[in-house]
C-alpha cells in the first residue's frame, strides 16, 4: 500500500524505534485494540521518533475485524504541520530546479490545492 517494504521490527523496551520499518522518516506505532488509549500510544510514537532520530512519528492504529487500509494514521497536529511543510518545500524545490519533472510527479500524485 505504501509502496515500499515494511516489515515488524524487533521490540526494545525503552530504546524501542517503533513497530514498523519501512515508512519513510517516521516511526510507526501499530495498534490493534478494542480501547483505545490514544495519547499514550503518540507519546510513545513520539518517544521512539526520538529513539530512531527520524522527523516524524504516526500511530497505525485499528480495531479488530477492520481492514489494514481503513486503520487511522494517527499523530499531532505539530506533527503533521511539520510533515505538510517539508512536503511543500520539497515540491517547491522540484518545481524550480526541474519542472518536467515536477509535472510528472504531479501527474502521479496529484494535483496541489496551492497551484
Amino acid at each position: 500500500m505504501l509502496g515500499t517494504p515494511v516489515r515488524r521490527l524487533a521490540q526494545h523496551g525503552v530504546l524501542d524505534i517503533g513497530d514498523l520499518e519501512g515508512i519513510y522518516l517516521h516511526a510507526a506505532e501499530s495498534k490493534a485494540h478494542r480501547r483505545w488509549d490514544v495519547l499514550e500510544w503518540v507519546r510513545q510514537a513520539r518517544r521512539e521518533a526520538d529513539n530512531k532520530d527520524v522527523p516524524f512519528h504516526v500511530v497505525l492504529a485499528k480495531r479488530p475485524h477492520i481492514k489494514t487500509p481503513e486503520c487511522l494514521a494517527i499523530s499531532t497536529i505539530e506533527n503533521h504541520a511539520r510533515l505538510v511543510a517539508r512536503l511543500r518545500d520539497a515540491e517547491d524545490a522540484l518545481r524550480r530546479a526541474d519542472p518536467a519533472t515536477y509535472r510528472l510527479h504531479v501527474e502521479e500524485h496529484g494535483t496541489t490545492s496551492r497551484r
